[in-house]
């Protein structure tokens, strides 16, 4: 009876799954586009970016796809005169009538002058209104922009001009810009020292209407890149500052700032632990910005972070990322599912393009109304192609089902009969008993995060069945699929 039911529920979830939209898509045109802010409305998708024409001349560009991901129309703001930019990933929010976006305007010429532009856009991606910030100065740039509970906007970014003293630096300051609900300039301010670089890249507002600021930071310690973390009151006047980092290496910047429903707050990037290994990074601090939790994901590469966080149902978070094993090689897009204590539930990894030679820029995700997640950016191979994946609720894109379900269906995987497993629950050893006709090479233990944690080579007899007995006692007590060919067991070591 329990076995029935066993079916009954994998057949139904089964179902559940697969009937969500999946696919993996990159879309080639003439142009060079970097797509970086992603939004997801009514299964339908909207890419944002830069839609570059030359060294000089560019627009912010709209891309609208299907709930298949088939591209619909494109949409160009800009004069042709001037270099328009969405400078890094999630420049783009929802409001309760449309969307706002910060970027910047310049021009690129011996004497580089660029400023910040603000664009409110209606549902359809219609300009209501553009309005422009700091354009006097040599090199102001916006890389975020949050409503504020009182219906202004507050913009995070960085300048070469310290707003107290109108004094030009050589060197970058952090910067926070305000202004009202229709575009009107309040007040600005920087942050940071006059002999190194500071930067904001993401910004919250805080439940007592000041700010949390995320960057990067060359102002402290040895002067490499560390996280740079500023709390604000509500007219911006710092109350605290924190850095993050090694000592010796650059730490880059902050990736995502989450504010949880609990109002803990989730930090992300990348950790660097030697000259050739970056690790992913993911802080948690409670609501009195007291580390609670620092983690450093056990997933070593040449280049390897943790980007955008998204709170999703249960107090579960989904997490975008990137991976690249070695220097030459292609750099996968990540996306982990986490636990509130920020235990993995499942990591996945994607490609888009050719996947032995191919940069894949995907920072931007969203969720979508059949429960899985669409993942937006840009690939760069023989040129810049934009990028869109779209996944089931538990990650999978459709390329490799074995290899997007190992390790996430705990209680799901049927004891298939066509090989034995025993003991089980084991502690020091498990036999199984196989066919030696299966066309498989090894056997494989997978961990529930889909790493494959043990390697058993198969060495078939000339019998119809043979016995092969696979140590197990270096493996931490818990659960793992045991995979023979696509024929998989559930093991409990104890």
């Amino acid at each position: 009876m329990k076995q029935t039911l066993l079916l009954s529920t994998i057949f139904l979830f089964s179902i559940a799954s697969f009937s969500q939209i999946q696919f993996n898509r990159n879309y080639s045109t003439a142009q060079y586009h970097t797509g970086n802010s992603l939004i997801c409305n009514d299964s339908i998708y909207y890419l944002l970016g830069t839609e570059h024409i030359d060294n000089d001349m560019g627009f912010i560009t709209v891309w609208k796809f299907d709930s298949l991901g088939n591209f619909l129309w494109e949409k160009n703001y800009g004069d042709g005169q001037y270099f328009y930019s969405l400078n890094i990933e999630n420049t783009c929010i929802r409001d309760v009538d449309g969307f706002f976006a910060c970027g910047s305007k310049g021009v690129f010429t011996d004497s580089i002058e660029i400023g910040i532009m603000l664009y409110k856009f209606n549902s359809a991606f219609d300009t209501l209104w553009t309005k422009n910030y700091l354009q006097d100065t040599i090199f102001t740039v916006a890389y975020a922009v949050t409503k504020c509970s009182n219906g202004d906007y507050i913009i995070a970014g960085s300048t070469e001009r310290d707003a107290e003293t109108g004094i030009v630096y050589i060197k970058e300051k952090a910067l926070l810009l305000k202004v009202d609900s229709d575009g009107n300039y309040l007040w600005h301010k920087t942050y940071g020292t006059e002999f190194y670089n500071d930067k904001f890249y993401k910004i919250v507002q805080t439940p007592d209407g000041g700010f949390l600021c995320g960057g990067a930071s060359q102002s402290y310690g040895s002067h490499t890149w560390d996280w740079y973390l500023v709390k604000t009151d509500v007219d911006g006047n710092e109350e605290w500052n924190r850095t993050y980092g090694s000592t010796s290496y650059d730490d880059g910047r902050i990736m995502g700032i989450t504010m949880t429903t609990d109002t803990n707050y989730i930090i992300t990037g990348s950790k660097t632990m030697s000259s050739t290994e970056d690790r992913p990074h993911i802080i948690k601090l409670d609501k009195n910005f007291v580390l609670e939790i620092d983690k450093i994901l056990p997933f070593p590469a040449s280049s390897s972070l943790t980007a955008q966080v998204k709170e999703i149902e249960g107090n579960q978070l989904i997490a975008i990322g990137s991976d690249r094993m070695n220097t030459n090689e292609c750099t996968h897009t990540t996306l982990t599912k986490f636990n509130s204590e920020l235990n993995i539930i499942w990591r996945r990894k994607y490609t888009v393009g050719d996947t032995t030679n191919t940069e894949n820029y995907i920072y931007s995700v969203d969720t979508c109304s059949d429960g899985g997640y669409v993942l937006g950016g840009w690939a760069s191979h023989s040129g810049q192609k934009l990028a869109l994946i779209k996944t089931d609720s538990l990650g999978c894109d459709g390329t490799d089902w074995w290899e997007c379900s190992t390790g996430v269906m705990v209680n799901e995987f049927v004891d298939n009969p066509s090989f034995e497993m025993y003991p089980n629950p084991a502690e020091d050893f498990v036999v199984i008993n196989c066919h030696t006709e299966r066309s498989v090479e090894s056997i494989q233990i997978y961990n529930m995060q889909g790493q494959l944690i043990l390697n058993s080579p198969l060495e078939k007899g000339v019998r119809g069945i043979d016995r092969h007995q696979i140590d197990i006692s270096q493996l931490e007590q818990g659960v793992y699929i045991v995979r023979l060919g696509k024929q998989t067991k559930k093991l409990i070591i104890e």
